[in-house]
């Protein structure tokens, strides 16, 4: 029978000669095999298969550890649909409280109408909240006031006004059982404790229509600053006699064109009458005739985002509007809405932003004494302030 040959593999001869020498007597092998060649053999084989037994344990253990530390950090975009049970319960709460809103409408008209102006106020209120965030955000970085749109920039300029009103109340409201006195006080005197997120449309309409005719009964006060203003001037003013017409044709309630004030645009961009050269007295009374800050620089710095609204609200087209924010548009730019068409409100509108577009941050107080030159003679202003106006 035929002898299979054995090659001795390398470090079966080191371990060999390794024995050879520490233990006396252990043949070393380097052809045919001994006993303790044939046990350091079997040991090696033993201990290669255990290694190799112990390799694949590790790479079984450190494979499911991936995967585990892979669901973890990266879960499943889809979620399961919802039981039946679950559907089933939603939908009928989803139902019932439609069935409840139907019934206090039915049944209880005025309790329903205090719940829908709430609920559409806090609606309103928190995404006006959300919206002057964003646009003081952009602000702080570096955005340009004429890349925000019409409806920006109206918040930007209201809300804060509307955040110290609204506050108190929500803040109150929160306390146990407060709600129950708040909100009742609260809906009898809206003027006082409620923005006009939470405004009914008859009660914006006395509200604003009550807010002009006060800022209205500045205008003759300006109007007498600006007249001495005018005694100040030179003989030889090129624009001294068209002031003096400016002056009284709007003593005898007549009403200015574009034209003619813009010929008056070069007075408001230098002496006597730049924001920056009038006393402190009259950039007061302009300031209440257009419902911004008395101080001289925040007074600057409203002037300039209404100055940029008005350019949004040209851009965007001021015939998109629609009623409710033709009036409010109208109110801000002191005309009294009731009464007159649409198409008077929008040509009054035209005629402000077509001023607003030819003044620039050295003419804003040209944008100011807009009250007095555009909307102080209207007759829907003078039936709303009387007496005041006719003192002018």
């Amino acid at each position: 029978m035929a002898m299979l040959s054995y090659r001795t593999p390398p470090c079966l001869r080191f371990i060999s000669i390794y024995c050879s020498r520490c233990l006396p007597g252990t043949p070393t092998i380097f052809g045919g095999q001994s006993v303790r060649e044939l046990h350091t053999k079997n040991f090696l084989l033993g201990t290669a298969r255990t290694q190799i037994w112990l390799a694949c344990a590790t790479t079984k253990t450190i494979h499911h550890q991936q995967q585990r530390c892979y669901s973890l950090s990266h879960p499943p975009d889809t979620v399961s649909p919802p039981s039946k049970l679950k559907r089933y319960l939603v939908d009928n709460c989803v139902r019932f409280a439609e069935w409840y809103e139907r019934f206090l409408e039915r049944r209880y008209p005025k309790v329903f109408q205090v719940y829908k102006i709430f609920k559409i106020g806090i609606r309103d209120f928190i995404a006006d909240t959300k919206m002057y965030y964003d646009v003081t955000t952009d602000l702080w970085t570096g955005k340009s006031l004429n890349d925000f749109t019409r409806k920006e920039l109206g918040v930007y300029r209201q809300y804060p006004k509307d955040v110290w009103k609204v506050s108190p109340v929500l803040i109150i409201s929160a306390l146990p059982f407060a709600n129950y006195v708040v909100f009742p006080i609260a809906y009898m005197y809206p003027k006082w404790f409620l923005s006009p997120q939470f405004w009914t449309s008859e009660q914006k309409e006395t509200i604003w229509g009550g807010q002009l005719a006060k800022r209205l009964r500045h205008c003759p006060l300006a109007l007498r600053h600006l007249r001495v203003r005018h005694t100040h001037m030179d003989d030889d003013h090129p624009l001294q006699e068209k002031l003096k017409v400016t002056l009284n044709k709007i003593r005898h309630f007549q009403n200015l064109s574009v034209a003619e004030i813009l010929d008056l645009k070069p007075l408001f961009e230098d002496y006597p009458c730049h924001i920056e050269k009038i006393s402190i007295a009259y950039v007061r009374q302009l300031a209440k005739c257009n419902n911004l800050p008395l101080r001289r620089s925040k007074l600057i710095d409203s002037t300039l985002v209404a100055h940029y609204t008005d350019l949004a609200m040209g851009r965007e087209g001021i015939e998109n509007l629609n009623d409710e924010e033709l009036a409010k548009a109208c109110y801000e730019r002191s005309l009294n809405p009731v009464g007159i068409s649409r198409e008077e409100q929008l040509r009054h509108l035209c005629d402000w932003v077509e001023v607003s577009r030819a003044i620039d941050e050295n003419s804003l107080s040209l944008l100011l004494h807009l009250p007095i030159f555009l909307a102080y003679n209207k007759p829907t202003n003078r039936q709303l302030s009387g007496r005041s106006l006719q003192s002018g």
